[in-house]
C-alpha cells in the first residue's frame, strides 16, 4: 500500500474509532514513516539510553575501534536510489520482508513458504500476536508512555494493512516474485488501462536497470511496480502456486474493495479494542466503508513526490472527511529525531520497536547472524 492507506486510511480509522486527533496523528504518521525511514548508515550518537543498549538488540555498536555506534533499524525505502540496497539479501531479510512482506506464521516459514497473506485479527499470524502484544502494552500504559505506544501500533499496523496489499509476494528476491500481468482496470473510470501500465511498468524496470546494471528486479511486487499498492485500481495477474508440483494461477481483486472492506474492518476493529470497544456493527460499518471506497477512487500515480501526493490527498480525504485533519511530513519527522550527535526518544523508541519485530522473527540480536 501507499501512503493514501498508510496515512489518509489509518488517520481516518483511527479517528473513527474514537481516538483524539493527536493520538491519531501519532498512529497515522508512525504508520505511514515505516515506509520512509530509510537511514541505514551507521551513526555517532552521544545520549544512546542504556534501553536501547540491551543483549537481545543490535542498536548499540560496542566496539572501541569503531566510532560509529548506532546501526539504525532501518525500515523503509523511499527513495529511487534506496532500490539499489534491496539487492543485498541482508536488505531483503532485515528490511523489505519483515516490515513490508511478513511471512504468515512460524509454519509457514518453515515449510519455506515466505510468501504474505492477508492476515486477520486474532488469528495467530505473527503480525496478529505483535498487535494483540502492543495493544495490552497500550492499555497499561502510563501517561509517560502512551505515546509510544501508539506509535508502535502505528508501526504494526502498516506491516499488517502490506499483507493485504502485498499477497503472494515475498521480500525476497525469488522465482515466486515473477508474476505477470493479466489486466489492469481504473476503477475511478471503468476504463481497461491494461496496455498504460504495461508501459509505466517498462519505463520503471528500464530505471531500476539503469540505477543498477544486471540486477533482475524480483523482489517483491518490483517486477509490476505499483499495481498493487495504487488504491484506484483492479488488477489481475498470473503468478506461481507454491507446491511440490508448482503450476500457474491467475489471482485478481479490486485493491479498492480489499483495501476498504477487509483491511479497513481489521484495522478499525483492532483500534476499537484499543478503546475497550467492541467490533464495529454494520450499521456503523456501512458508512465508514462506503466513504472509505469513495477516498480510495484517486489516481496519484503520476504525483511522484511527498510535496504534492499529500495535499492532493489531503483536499481530497478533507472533501469526503471535512471533521479530520490531515497532514504529514517525513522530512520533519526525520528532522525531530536527531539535532547534531543527540537523539530524541522518539528516535530511539521507533528503533528498538524495528528492532524488536526483527527479534520476533528471527530471534536475539537478529542483525548480528
Amino acid at each position: 500500500m501507499d501512503i493514501a492507506f498508510h496515512y489518509f486510511a489509518v488517520k481516518t480509522l483511527a479517528s473513527f474509532a474514537g481516538f483524539n486527533e493527536p493520538d491519531a496523528q501519532i498512529i497515522a504518521k508512525y504508520s505511514q514513516f515505516v515506509d520512509d525511514y530509510n537511514w541505514y548508515f551507521y551513526r555517532r550518537l552521544s545520549n544512546i539510553p542504556d534501553y536501547a543498549k540491551t543483549p537481545q538488540l543490535d542498536l548499540f555498536v560496542d566496539e572501541w575501534y569503531n566510532p560509529l555506534n548506532f546501526n539504525p533499524a532501518t525500515t523503509g525505502f523511499s527513495d529511487i536510489v534506496d532500490y539499489t540496497t534491496l539487492v543485498r539479501q541482508r536488505s531483503q531479510k532485515f528490511t523489505v520482508a519483515p516490515f513490508h512482506f511478513i511471512p504468515r506464521d512460524s509454519s509457514c516459514v518453515k515449510n519455506g513458504d515466505l510468501r504474505t497473506y492477508p492476515c486477520r485479527n486474532d488469528d495467530g499470524s505473527y503480525i496478529s500476536q505483535m498487535l494483540l502484544a502492543a495493544r495490552k502494552d497500550f492499555l497499561s500504559a502510563s501517561k509517560n508512555d502512551r505515546e509510544f505506544c501508539l506509535m508502535h501500533i502505528g508501526m504494526l499496523l502498516h506491516t499488517f494493512a502490506d499483507t493485504y496489499a502485498h499477497q503472494l509476494f515475498t521480500g525476497y528476491n525469488g522465482a515466486e516474485n515473477k508474476v505477470s500481468l493479466v489486466k489492469v482496470t481504473n476503477n475511478i473510470t471503468k476504463e481497461d488501462e491494461t496496455k498504460k501500465y504495461a508501459t509505466l511498468i517498462s519505463k520503471w524496470l528500464e530505471t531500476l536497470t539503469r540505477i543498477a546494471p544486471g540486477v533482475i528486479p524480483s523482489i517483491g511486487h518490483m517486477i509490476i511496480a505499483h499495481v498493487p499498492d495504487l488504491t484506484h485500481l483492479s488488477f489481475s495477474m498470473q503468478y506461481q502456486v507454491p507446491g511440490k508440483k508448482p503450476s500457474v494461477g491467475t489471482y485478481s481483486r479490486s485493491n479498492t474493495q480489499v483495501f476498504a472492506e477487509e483491511a479497513g474492518r481489521e484495522i478499525l476493529n483492532y483500534l476499537r479494542g484499543c478503546r475497550n470497544q467492541g467490533a464495529v456493527n454494520q450499521t456503523e460499518w456501512a458508512v465508514i466503508s462506503s466513504k472509505l471506497t469513495n477516498a480510495f477512487l484517486i489516481d496519484i500515480s503520476k504525483l511522484s513526490t511527498e510535496s504534492k501526493i499529500v495535499p492532493a490527498l489531503s483536499k481530497h480525504w478533507q472533501d469526503i472527511f471535512p471533521n479530520y485533519r490531515y497532514a504529514y511530513s517525513s522530512n520533519e519527522i526525520k528532522q525531530e529525531f536527531i539535532t547534531k550527535q543527540k537523539a530524541t526518544e522518539t528516535f530511539y523508541r521507533y528503533n528498538v520497536f524495528a528492532d524488536r519485530l526483527l527479534i520476533e522473527l528471527y530471534g536475539d540480536h537478529p542483525r548480528k547472524n
